[in-house]
């Protein structure tokens, strides 16, 4: 293996490692509790829906990716699809 190899390489090792910090950052930032407000919006909201006050004993912050996965699946059984041929 080269000089150049290995400058190359440890030129892509710290490019990496900066973006590691920097996701490791934004982690940090998602793992802020959850404000008081917030949970009192979630409390009318749950109130409303069934009708009678509910105590929230959790809340806990989840990825948008099983949202975004139902709505597709909500609009795809929505649609007729035909199959003929």
């Amino acid at each position: 293996m080269s000089e150049e190899d290995l400058a190359l390489m440890r030129s892509e090792i710290r490019a990496l490692a900066h973006r590691v910090e920097l996701l490791e950052g934004e982690v940090r930032q998602l793992r802020q509790p959850i404000p008081e407000d917030d949970i009192f919006v979630l409390a009318a909201a749950v109130a409303a829906y069934l009708g009678k006050r509910a105590p929230i004993r959790q809340v806990r912050l989840l990825g948008t990716q099983s949202w975004s996965q139902q709505g597709r699946v909500s609009i795809q059984a929505s649609r007729r699809l035909s199959l003929e041929r």
